[in-house]
């Protein structure tokens, strides 16, 4: 069960659905309803923003949330963000997309540093994550800052290809208007470089 979870959330759809439907054959009574979270989460990875698709409350919130994100309806995203205030959620599995939410939302109104606070107390707290580089990445392209932007971008894609998660780093990017595919192209490029210097 601990491969699906790894499954989804790295972005890998093929593999989370192929492992899920094996974990079914081979223990058919357990209750579908185990894998339906599962299930949903990966139609949200697979870019599925339609509130309609989704009966948890939970989960069309999400999708709303995502959609106003990707069409840079920041002040919709906030609007709807706010069930979450008010909902209990951390008990679903999902808890680990939509803690990412106000990152996303503070960047993308340009609020740098309560974006760098969150990351700070989320740190605190035990919940360091790989992905979180993306986020100061963020944090460090709007300030300008080209030094501390490739390191952070070194070691995100140096993580990202040893869990196999791009597919989860596409997901993130999406929303992630401010940055324009000059920015990719030159980190990329500056990673490239360093590597024929180190060989």
């Amino acid at each position: 069960e601990m491969n699906i979870v790894n499954s989804v959330l790295i972005g890998n759809s093929q593999e989370a659905f192929e492992l899920i439907k094996n974990h079914q054959l081979q223990f058919p009574n357990r209750r579908l309803d185990e894998f339906d979270l599962a299930k949903i989460e990966l139609n949200l990875i697979s870019g599925d923003f339609n509130e309609a698709n989704y009966k948890e409350p939970l989960y069309k919130k999400l999708a709303i949330v995502y959609n106003c994100l990707l069409f840079s309806k920041i002040e919709d995203a906030v609007e709807n963000y706010r069930w979450f205030l008010n909902n209990e959620w951390k008990s679903y599995k999902g808890w680990r997309f939509i803690e990412y939410l106000p990152l996303h939302l503070k960047l993308s109104m340009g609020k740098i540093e309560m974006a760098r606070q969150l990351l700070i107390e989320k740190n605190k707290k035990g919940r360091s994550h790989y992905l979180d580089d993306f986020f100061y990445l963020r944090i460090y392209l709007q300030e300008k800052n080209n030094e501390k932007a490739q390191e952070s971008f070194n070691q995100l894609i140096g993580n990202i290809n040893h869990f196999g998660a791009l597919n989860r780093l596409a997901f993130e990017i999406q929303f992630a208007k401010e940055i324009k595919l000059d920015d990719f192209l030159l980190l990329s490029q500056n990673v490239k470089k360093q590597n024929q210097w180190n060989n």
